[in-house]
């Protein structure tokens, strides 16, 4: 039988029982240490290292997603951190609203006060970039595309650094130093050739040069890049419209708006190719499209006013004017449109006060100049008139039309010699332009020059046949000159092309030797005027 322990004591089954309670506690306890020791240290850091291997595998396939989406993706990439999110989120916020000096803030923090993967160091310096390029801080923004070029070269990504230099192209294009843009978009392409926004970007700034060849073949790369891409179709318009090809220009400028029905400035470049094209109702129907679109658009209302005028429907030109300066009251060429409308409606005064406001506007502005020498003249202050027509050749010397105005004034003026050389001016910068040809006839009559005014009147008919006026002028000249049956034969040609003419015939004096001429009285229809009373 074992002996006890002393009374009270256990006994040494007790012991061992208890030894072996503790002993299974011992290992249950070491064994759960374990399993936290794994869970808490071990396995997260293993599942760290997995993860960094897997980010490193991954960071340019990352990097190229947020290049591609412009650093403006849809999914932020950092969800990982609120705080980084929550910062991240800001500023894309802040770029959208223009808010660049807060951004350039929040991120410059950003950089230092964040552990970053490379992927998230190029976003950050992107939006940097961005930020200091919309503020023409050149400079700062190349700095921030420098080092991020680092990073792309250091991982080897070609893509990324065509990215890099496109947007280096943009800021530079910005800054106006087209040369260091082209280049720019020229080593872009030069990184991947099949990448479109760079093609598209260098036909930009070659339009900017006006090398419109060179920037029509970019524009075709880039849509042969990227066929359903309608600003690149809406490129090509405005190249082509450039050029003058504007059958071309239309076709494009239709594909584009196939491709995105409701884009505001496809429809206005539609617009001014079909009044380029003389296509005038066309034209006014696609304006009116644009105004649909975004009713206070004022370059919509301006041109609306512009084709309305074609159209002969001043009223409606005036008010489509107005409406234009009522929704930007410092455009001088709505000031200059209205003018010019008010001066077909005859309201003379109210059109020498609109062009006297697009002046104030846009003092160097030839166009205004010219004008208000129309207006002075038609108000018959003739010495004003010349003054504001030489101001308007001052600022634009090779002006045909301000020279022919001129030689209009100086005709007014009496000061015939003057007036045929501004005429001849006009006929050395436009030699087809049949009003210059016109005036220089009645400025040759007036010196007495007849036989080289009827050659003069008579070019300008081979210029424009259908021109009723200079026909009856030919036909005034030649009577005066007492060529009666030639008279004639002008007149009914002035006839033919507007009826009006009989009426101008039978109260002009010039014609009024005719008046007792069988011929003349049957051919401007004095006998059936007689018997109406008019």
């Amino acid at each position: 039988m074992p002996s006890r322990w002393p009374p009270g004591k256990l006994t040494d089954f007790k012991v061992c029982e208890y030894m072996n309670v503790w002993w299974i506690l011992g290992i249950g306890v070491s064994a759960i240490i374990a399993t936290i020791v794994k869970v808490v240290f071990i396995i997260p850091q293993q599942q760290r290292n997995e993860k960094y291997q897997k980010r490193t595998e991954d960071q340019l396939k990352e990097i190229k997603t947020i290049l591609r989406t412009e650093i403006i993706p849809d999914g932020i990439p950092f969800q990982k951190n609120k705080e980084k999110q929550r910062i991240y989120e800001k500023a894309l916020k802040g770029i959208k609203n223009s808010e660049y000096d807060m951004v350039i803030l929040l991120l410059l923090n950003y950089l230092k006060d964040f552990p970053l993967l490379d992927s998230e160091r190029f976003a950050v310096l992107n939006l940097i970039g961005i930020s200091f390029g919309e503020k023409k801080e050149l400079n700062q923004s190349l700095r921030y595309y420098d080092e991020m070029s680092l990073l792309a070269e250091r991982h080897g990504d070609k893509n990324v650094l065509n990215i890099i230099n496109n947007n280096r192209g943009v800021y530079f294009s910005k800054n106006n130093r087209y040369d260091e843009a082209l280049a720019a978009y020229e080593k872009a392409i030069e990184l991947k050739p099949d990448e479109p926004s760079a093609w598209y970007n260098k036909s930009i700034v070659f339009r900017e040069l006006s090398r419109y060849d060179e920037a029509l073949a970019a524009a075709e790369k880039a849509i042969e890049l990227k066929p359903d891409e309608y600003v690149a179709w809406l490129n090509k318009c405005i190249v082509l419209g450039k050029l003058s090809r504007n059958e071309e220009a239309l076709a494009a400028c239709e594909r584009a708006i196939e491709l995105k029905p409701d884009e505001l400035k496809s429809w206005l470049k539609k617009g001014r190719t079909l009044g380029e094209l003389t296509r005038n109702e066309e034209a006014l129907a696609a304006f009116e499209r644009a105004i649909e679109l975004k009713p206070d658009e004022q370059e919509a209302w301006f041109n609306k006013g512009i084709v309305l005028g074609k159209l002969g429907r001043n009223e409606e030109s005036l008010a489509a004017s107005e409406k234009a300066i009522e929704l930007k009251p410092d455009e001088q060429e709505a000031w200059l449109n209205k003018g010019v409308v008010l001066g077909k409606l005859s309201r003379n005064e109210e059109s020498l006060a609109a062009s006297e406001k697009a002046i104030e506007l846009k003092p160097d502005e030839p166009k205004s100049w010219l004008m208000k020498g129309t207006a002075l003249g038609k108000l018959g202050r003739y010495l004003e008139a010349l003054a504001a027509v030489e101001k308007a050749i001052e600022l634009k010397p090779d002006d045909p039309k301000a020279w022919s105005n001129k030689g209009a004034a100086l005709g007014e003026l009496s000061r015939n010699k003057e007036a045929l050389a501004a005429f001849e001016k006009a006929i050395e910068l436009k030699p087809d332009e049949p009003a210059a040809w016109y005036n220089k006839a009645v400025a040759l009559e007036k010196l007495g020059r007849n036989e080289e005014a009827l050659a003069t009147a008579e070019k300008a008919i081979e210029l424009k046949p259908d021109k009723p006026g200079i026909w009856f002028y030919i036909s005034c000249l030649v009577l005066r000159q007492g060529k009666k049956d030639l008279a004639l034969k002008n007149l009914r040609k002035a006839i033919e092309l507007d009826n009006n003419c009989k009426v101008e015939a039978r109260i002009n004096k010039d014609l009024i030797s005719l008046r007792d001429d069988s011929e003349f009285n049957k051919l401007v229809g004095a006998e059936e005027a007689e018997k109406a009373g008019l």
